[in-house]
């Protein structure tokens, strides 16, 4: 099912010179919005959150001043942030309580480390970047020690986090170290990953599959004049060890970003298209028979990169990142889907 999804002014929730990340937290009674803009000289993250129906900034969080991205994920009563930075660290996590999250008194909130997260020796050792592509200027890491992406895993330890590294293939990392099994894993050529872990199913993992020679992030640093990206590929996901293309058994052609996550016990992919018109939504649920397309929505903008919720009452909850002439804006739009 095709929908129009015309973008009205009334949507913008927030807007910013240039948004680098965003992060949607479902906390007890209360929706936040993490945002991760770049600043004048630094970048800073700001906290909205939702009353009413509308949006609005709530407080900014003293984070990493030159973090390139940001996830969260909340454990017990804490916020865990994860920040890309690539310098003397390439993963930095910190904390803060939920309650100082939600307190509008305490603002900037400062934020407590729980540790760094690199890969270890071994893993180091398998992402091999060629000597031709390694950066002249020295720096406190060596280009097989970058990472890029970090996303959280929802259903596994704390803190475990599913990365790129400079070579493009995607391996496990967290600050309190890994089992052996996890520290093993490793998938090559998968761009941007995300995954989830279930008790009875085990873990999934959605990627993009991207040409050789584009499928390195090591392109987007500045050191390498900040190349645009991540460039298109195949959505893959890949289940029990078996790998499947989305973008090719389900038609969906090249597809620019995604996000998946888990709504009532059952798998979802929401996955970004370049079209004349701007961009294609379309919204993907896995069931008992496999993946299927459940609807598509056309946005008559340039979305770079999305979060997505369910409400109860308005369905789906879509933030979009667009970029106009000098800004970026998040706009927020409801997705009924029958």
């Amino acid at each position: 099912m095709r929908t129009s999804g015309q973008l009205r002014r009334e949507d913008e929730i927030f807007s910013a010179r240039k948004i680098l990340g965003l992060k949607l937290l479902e906390l007890p009674g209360e929706r936040v919005l993490l945002v991760l803009r770049d600043g004048e000289r630094w970048t800073e993250c700001a906290a909205l959150q939702e009353r009413g129906g509308r949006w609005s900034e709530l407080k900014r969080l003293h984070g990493p001043g030159q973090a390139r991205a940001l996830d969260a994920q909340v454990v017990e009563g804490d916020v865990w942030l994860a920040w890309e930075l690539n310098g003397y660290w390439p993963i930095e996590v910190s904390r803060c309580r939920i309650r100082e999250l939600l307190d509008p008194k305490q603002s900037p909130l400062a934020l407590q480390p729980v540790g760094h997260a690199a890969l270890s020796g071994e893993q180091a050792l398998r992402a091999v970047l060629p000597v031709a592509h390694h950066w002249h200027v020295a720096g406190p890491l060596s280009p097989n020690e970058w990472l890029f992406s970090p996303r959280f895993v929802p259903g596994d330890a704390p803190g475990t986090m599913i990365v790129n590294t400079s070579d493009g293939q995607a391996m496990l990392i967290s600050p309190s170290g890994l089992q052996e099994e996890s520290s093993r894993f490793a998938l090559p050529h998968a761009g941007t990953p995300q995954a989830s872990t279930d008790a009875s199913s085990g873990r999934m993992v959605a990627f993009l599959s991207r040409e050789e020679g584009l499928d390195a992030p090591f392109w987007t640093l500045r050191r390498y004049h900040g190349r645009s990206g991540p460039h298109p590929g195949a959505l893959m996901v890949v289940e029990n060890d078996k790998p499947e293309n989305l973008s090719e058994s389900l038609g969906l052609g090249p597809v620019s970003g995604f996000q998946l996550l888990q709504e009532r016990g059952e798998s979802w992919l929401f996955t970004l298209r370049d079209s004349a018109a701007g961009t294609k939504v379309s919204a993907l649920q896995r069931d008992v028979s496999g993946w299927r397309v459940r609807g598509t929505l056309d946005i008559h903008k340039a979305v770079q990169m999305l979060d997505v919720t369910h409400d109860r009452q308005r369905g789906w909850l879509l933030f979009l990142v667009v970029e106009a002439q000098e800004k970026s804006s998040i706009v927020c739009r409801s997705w009924m889907i029958p």
